[in-house]
């Protein structure tokens, strides 16, 4: 019986879902522990344990650490031929990375623990660079085009919630475990869904190519690699812009707002990130009627729109353009790997994710954070200034994305963020 056609289309369906549900805890566990890293860096700075210069030097760390490893996921990916193994390797790593931090909170000040700190920074980093190339190649090999928007939209909103949870869940857990207990509590959240993927997700590397890839671009041979490269650059200039400000924004509000480190930095953390639960599948309606490029640079205006708006405002409108600046960078950015789908095919989904990631999107946010310390020095009051900066950039990026040849209209987009 299982050989007739209904029952193995139902056990392609009971895959797929397996599948999704996997990636989507996945993304969940991992955005809300990537972008937890600046709420960690804001901690440092209200608690005057380490200098500016350090902090810049952590976010460093972080963020190129991710870069690099990126590249060498994709890599990996085509040696070792299963992305649950892969996956479930970076989750333990983050894990390790927070535990770290955990002693660098109950240590002393002094060298050790700086050293400490160093340390878990490079371990985040490396292990932040798994997830996103390698879920992204399991929901674009799964999922037929035509069903991959709503595949990678429930994806991509599950990555926006654990951004949104996780700050006010740090703060709701310090209650009861004091503050370095929230580290903890994550790094077992991190723990048992490495456990879950390494045992429950089966794709391979190997993907099968179905008979609708048949975008335009990549059809033509000789330009897959130079519009490859071209939105990496692009990529590139728009997360060093969008990310030298989301890396700050935490001690932004916690040292220039007033806010200071509260429940009430959780929650305004919160409600930035949740914008993008709702964003994201706007985007992906959108994105079934308009070209892709011009998503992107409109997503890019927004933000750059919403950082002016948060630094010449107050009171409400100023929470009000903090949740508009969530809206546009993490509902846009996602639109990456649409585009990437655009120009290249299945058979090197994995590969080209982690090129455009690892060079693009994780150097722009080591580069990013690098420039705003800069600018800033030893004053958090000028990251006022860096702000300015990276918003005009942003409007830049936007601007070249048109300089990559025209995506299709048609079919359902990949969001994912």
């Amino acid at each position: 019986m299982s050989d007739l056609p209904i029952f193995k289309d139902e056990q392609k369906e009971n895959g797929r879902l397996a599948a999704l549900s996997l990636a989507s805890l996945g993304h969940f566990v991992n955005d809300g522990t990537m972008f937890f890293f600046p709420l960690i860096i804001a901690v440092f700075a209200n608690s005057g344990r380490f200098s500016p210069i350090v902090l810049t030097a952590l976010l460093a760390v972080f963020y190129i650490t991710a870069s690099l490893f990126s590249l060498v996921v994709g890599r990996l990916s085509q040696l070792i031929h299963r992305y649950g193994i892969l996956i479930s390797a970076g989750f333990v790593m983050l894990a390790l990375g927070l535990v770290i931090f955990y002693f660098v909170i109950v240590s002393p000040d002094g060298q050790f623990a700086s050293a400490l700190s160093f340390t878990a920074s490079f371990a985040m980093g490396a292990g932040s660079a798994f997830y996103h190339p390698l879920g992204a190649a399991v929901l674009q090999n799964r999922f037929k085009s035509k069903d991959q928007g709503k595949a990678l939209g429930i994806n991509g909103a599950m990555g926006s919630l654990g951004r949104s949870l996780y700050p006010y869940l740090f703060f709701a857990i310090a209650v009861f475990t004091a503050m370095a207990g929230s580290f903890i509590v994550f790094a077992a959240v991190a723990i048992i869904s490495a456990f879950l993927i390494f045992f429950k997700l089966k794709d391979r590397s190997e993907p099968h190519i179905s008979s609708d890839q048949n975008t335009a671009v990549s059809q033509k041979k000789g330009t897959v690699s130079g519009v490859i490269i071209l939105l990496t650059v692009i990529t590139f200039i728009r997360t060093t812009a969008s990310q030298g400000i989301a890396a700050w924004i935490p001690t932004y509000l916690s040292s220039v707002e007033g806010y200071g480190i509260t429940a009430s930095l959780g929650l305004a953390l919160t409600i930035m990130y949740a914008s993008a639960i709702l964003g994201q599948p706007l985007f992906g309606i959108l994105a079934d009627r308009y070209d892709r490029r011009l998503l992107l640079s409109l997503s890019s205006v927004g933000t750059a729109m919403s950082v002016f708006g948060l630094l010449f405002t107050g009171g409400f409108a100023n929470l009000l353009f903090l949740t508009l600046f969530g809206f546009f960078t993490f509902s846009g950015f996602p639109l990456l790997f649409s585009i990437i789908s655009s120009y290249a095919s299945k058979s090197s989904s994995s590969m080209n994710n982690s090129i455009v990631w690892g060079f693009g999107s994780q150097g722009g946010m080591a580069a990013g954070p690098i420039i705003a310390g800069a600018i800033i020095l030893d004053q958090y009051q000028r990251l006022t200034l860096s702000f300015e900066v990276f918003a005009i950039l942003t409007l830049i990026a936007a601007v070249l994305v048109f300089t990559l040849p025209k995506t299709q209209k048609k079919g359902r987009m990949p969001l994912f963020g």
